[in-house]
């Protein structure tokens, strides 16, 4: 069915129950010749338009990091992490935690030529202020496979937590 049938369906339905209970219904306000019909679908297109407009400042988070880490530009790379983002994984059959910005700061250096490595956004999920991303770096030998949790904080879509794994 279409949604415009749904919430016309629902609508004759609250104003049935208003009548069962014996309330009048509202009076009808005058139409003039300059008013458009009622547009079913608006909330619909505005609700989509919501939707890809989060979708779209989340990949550029998402482009942040993996831009910055391309180019080892660590001003560019932090724009995509909170101050107490985590980043976890396995090194040497050991459980790894650190603090995601501290980790770059350390390992990158500007001098460094960009990476020759290809990026890509897998997937993005997003459910009201939180999303989940899986992110991609192949190299010529391995690619890392990340994971990205982030937060809508304050407006801006940030990482509070990556999980990544190596493969060969």
């Amino acid at each position: 069915m279409k949604p415009s049938f749904l919430f016309l369906v629902s609508i004759l339905t609250y104003t049935g129950s208003l009548f069962a209970q014996g309330a009048a219904p509202a009076p009808t306000p005058a139409v003039s010749d300059e008013a458009r019909p009622l547009d079913m679908e608006e909330p619909i297109r505005l609700a989509i338009a919501s939707a890809e407009s989060e979708y779209a400042l989340v990949e550029q988070t998402l482009n942040y990091y993996l831009q910055g880490g391309t180019n080892n530009n660590f001003d560019m790379l932090s724009r995509a992490f909170h101050e107490t983002a985590t980043m976890k994984y396995i090194r040497n059959r050991e459980y790894v935690e650190v603090n995601a910005l501290e980790f770059f700061r350390n390992g990158m250096d500007p001098n460094r030529p960009p990476s020759n490595r290809t990026t890509r956004i897998v997937s993005i999920n997003i459910a009201g202020n939180a999303a989940s991303a899986r992110v991609e770096a192949a190299y010529e030998n391995f690619t890392f496979v990340d994971y990205m949790n982030l937060l809508k904080i304050e407006g801006e879509w940030k990482v509070v937590s990556k999980i990544f794994f190596r493969q060969e």
